[in-house]
């Protein structure tokens, strides 16, 4: 996958080194034939500057709505992102300001308006048309990245009632950015991506897209999330459309999964339901920190506070390497990566026993199954040990995961 990254790098260094300042989006659309799997993908980096807050609402269902999960930036007008329960995927690429506020708020509206009612995305990108022409737009250039299960497209909105699409080939990516005030799209050949000709011999995975936007100049001070929304026809959208969340300060790679139905916590969201945060998107702003010094992002804009930031029934280890990458000791066992927590329970005996990967990041080359187990219901856990795989980034051998633990009837 070099080559692949390689390119969509360069192509990253050309469209945001020169508008670091001028860009609050980027985003990549990847054909389902230019996927490993067979999944459209989509994925979004928002960058802001300033104070911002960050929640996470799942919307239900009503009878001017669909449900859909929301990514919330209060006070911005185009920096949030959705997924319904179609796996219809929203988000946009623009210049930062938006002029007037009622073009903020119009602007908003669209994209309210797309996610509840769209059931594919090529009914998105038809609501978003012909609101646009009913609307019409004041900013400088507004992309809108829309995915399904089946396909991507890129909608952008110029000045006035302008506006244009474009689908992406299903064996094709596409890049969009905003560059000298503009929104910038480029479609990259899959045969490009690969560095052949013809049909691509390198496919971009999941993984890929996530190492992508975790290195610079993808990612900056100025990333306040990174969403890749993978959507994979073979499921029924509430199972297939998945978005893979990269929170403020976290190595995108370390991303965890969400769908429609996963319940956010409450130390995520403000207001208790979606309709006031909604109500109130443009008018409780500022202050976030002082006003709701519990909310869950300001763990990871300063991971010095300690803060329980999802519910949890045990606290099998906490990571003993720094959570900056820039701080770590390679050398030592990697463990800033713990996912597919598998727990047994072996009532007969009185015990726990955890088993889970662990590494510096997803896909890294010290990639390991760790072990633990717990005689006191879960209350404290022995230190975990090394089951197979990669102990370090130095002196690496071949990683292992996605262990499938088994008590046997002697335990």
């Amino acid at each position: 996958m070099k080559k692949s990254l390689g390119i969509l790098l360069a192509l990253a260094l050309c469209f945001c080194g020169c508008s670091r300042q001028a860009s609050d989006g980027f985003g990549v659309l990847v054909g389902a034939s230019a996927s490993t799997d067979g999944c459209v993908y989509l994925a979004h980096n928002t960058y802001l500057d300033g104070d911002q807050m960050l929640n996470i609402y799942n919307v239900p269902a009503a009878e001017d709505r669909c449900k859909y999960l929301w990514f919330e930036f209060p006070g911005e007008a185009s920096a949030d992102s959705y997924m319904n329960e179609y796996g219809v995927c929203l988000a946009t690429v623009g210049r930062l300001s938006e002029g007037r506020s009622a073009s903020r708020k119009t602007l908003y509206k669209i994209l309210t308006a797309t996610i509840r009612k769209a059931r594919s995305a090529g009914d998105a990108v038809k609501i978003i048309e012909e609101l646009a022409g009913e609307y019409g737009y004041a900013g400088s250039g507004r992309s809108f990245l829309v995915a399904d299960q089946r396909e991507g497209w890129v909608c952008t909105m110029s000045p006035g009632r302008q506006f244009s699409s474009i689908r992406v080939p299903d064996d094709g990516v596409v890049i969009v950015s905003y560059v000298n005030g503009k929104s910038l799209v480029e479609q990259v050949d899959s045969a490009r991506i690969s560095g052949m000709a013809g049909k691509p011999a390198q496919q971009l995975h999941r993984r890929d897209l996530s190492l992508y936007f975790s290195m610079p100049p993808v990612r900056n001070e100025r990333t306040a999330l990174t969403l890749v929304f993978a959507l994979d026809r073979r499921f029924v959208p509430m199972k297939g459309s998945i978005v893979w969340v990269g929170l403020p300060n976290q190595f995108a790679a370390n991303q965890s999964p969400w769908t429609v139905g996963t319940e956010s916590p409450v130390v995520c969201h403000r207001f208790a339901s979606a309709d006031e945060a909604l109500e109130k998107h443009f008018s409780d702003v500022g202050r976030w920190k002082e006003r709701y010094p519990d909310h869950f992002v300001w763990h990871y804009l300063d991971p010095s506070i300690d803060m329980d930031v999802v519910p949890h029934d045990y606290v099998v280890f906490v990571p003993k390497q720094p959570r900056n990458e820039s701080e770590r000791d390679f050398s030592a066992i990697g463990d800033t990566f713990n996912d597919h927590f598998q727990v047994l329970d072996d009532p007969a005996r009185g015990m726990l026993f955890a088993f889970w990967t662990q590494g510096s990041h997803e896909a890294c080359e010290d990639e390991h199954i760790a072990f633990a187990k717990s005689a006191d219901g879960g209350k404290t856990w022995t230190e975990p040990v090394l089951l197979a795989g990669s102990h370090d980034r130095v002196n690496p051998v071949p990683v292992a995961g996605w262990q499938q633990p088994m008590l046997s009837k002697s335990g």
